[in-house]
């Protein structure tokens, strides 16, 4: 829409799917014709289509500094979530990883990505990182309750409540201060 309402452009009306807003363009998963197609944001045209590979979803991140798209693929019942990175200007193939059975993506920095994926107490409370380039795993941080993407940092939340950021792989406690003198 232009700043009088009018509007610019619009998508085909047969496409059946689920949509979403990247860096880039508007990403569309179109689950009938297993196809994930990017609009040009500022005209509607089509830069580029990729076979969907029984994508559910495609999304750019919160944090990111590129253009790259996710195209996440769930599969029927237990087992991994697969996810492919694509080049969000071409469409081009990147990096192709495996997360846990129902993980999610959350935010990206610029050569690392972060997914949070259920723990034991039935929150999302595993953080995955993960190389961007390559899709390899780079480590796990099981928190003992909730893990958040909050103001830019990642933070562990325990069950009384308490918050620590995460630094490194290691849990870095915020200070304590000890009652004995």
């Amino acid at each position: 829409m232009t700043a009088d309402g009018e509007r610019l452009w619009s998508s085909d009306r047969d496409v059946r799917g689920g949509y979403s807003v990247t860096r880039s363009c508007l990403a569309v998963t179109d689950v009938r014709a297993q196809t994930v197609t990017c609009l040009d944001l500022a005209t509607g045209d089509v830069r580029w289509t990729d076979p969907a590979s029984s994508s559910s979803a495609v999304d750019g991140l919160p944090g990111q500094t590129d253009d790259r798209v996710f195209a996440t693929a769930t599969a029927a019942g237990p087992g991994p979530v697969v996810v492919r990175a694509l080049d969000g200007s071409s469409g081009s193939a990147g990096a192709r990883l495996s997360l846990p059975d129902g993980a999610v993506l959350a935010a990206a920095g610029r050569t690392v990505g972060y997914a949070l994926a259920y723990g034991t107490s039935g929150g999302r409370s595993t953080l995955v990182a993960f190389d961007l380039s390559s899709g390899r795993a780079l480590w796990e941080h099981a928190a003992e309750l909730q893990v958040y993407a909050w103001a830019g940092r990642l933070v562990d939340v325990d069950v009384e409540g308490v918050a620590r950021v995460l630094v490194s792989p290691e849990r870095l406690a915020v200070p304590t201060v000890s009652s004995g003198g």
